[in-house]
């Protein structure tokens, strides 16, 4: 089974589990004078639950299997002109928060509304008053390009690898 193919089926039992869980919470108890929908409603709902049961190990036991393979198998990424290797799992960490943190330290390289001009002295003299950067606005702007399309590079690397790679047992 592929890692797409076990994700569906994870999400395909929990929307079982919630239809179940429905029907369970609306046949649980009845008064002694309504007539249930089923012949044997203890019964049915036994199943219900036994089945709720059931899909809920068939999702532990795929999830892990998901998560053994996101560790254990490597994908090569090329992002700013490097190949860079990392697990399926280290890679969903990269794309889902530190991917995007990297972005923002690199952003907050900033000139602090701050321009070169003049400005008066406590004498009341004019003094001329330059800006100096302790950044590089050139590697500022190429790591924010590198960093704002590292998401989408991910994104359709692990597309691809996912629809590829079994699980592991």
């Amino acid at each position: 089974m592929k890692i797409i193919e076990a994700m569906k089926k994870v999400k395909e039992n929990r929307r079982k589990i919630e239809d179940l869980k429905s029907k369970i919470k609306k046949n649980a108890a009845r008064l002694s004078y309504e007539t249930s929908q089923y012949d044997a409603p203890e019964k049915k709902v036994k199943e219900w639950l036994q089945s709720c049961n059931d899909l809920s190990v068939d999702c532990v036991n795929l999830l892990e299997r998901i998560n053994k393979t996101n560790i254990s198998t490597n994908v090569e990424i090329t992002i700013g002109g490097k190949n860079v290797t990392r697990s399926i799992a280290g890679w969903i960490y990269r794309r889902r928060e530190f991917a995007t943190i990297d972005l923002d330290v690199w952003k907050s390289l900033t000139d602090n509304g701050l321009k070169d001009g003049f400005a008066k002295t406590a004498s009341g003299e004019e003094m001329e008053v330059k800006l100096i950067r302790h950044f590089n606005p050139d590697q500022r702007d190429k790591k924010i390009e590198e960093f704002s399309e590292e998401p989408y590079l991910i994104d359709s690397r692990l597309e691809v690898v996912n629809a590829i790679t079994d699980i592991l047992d």
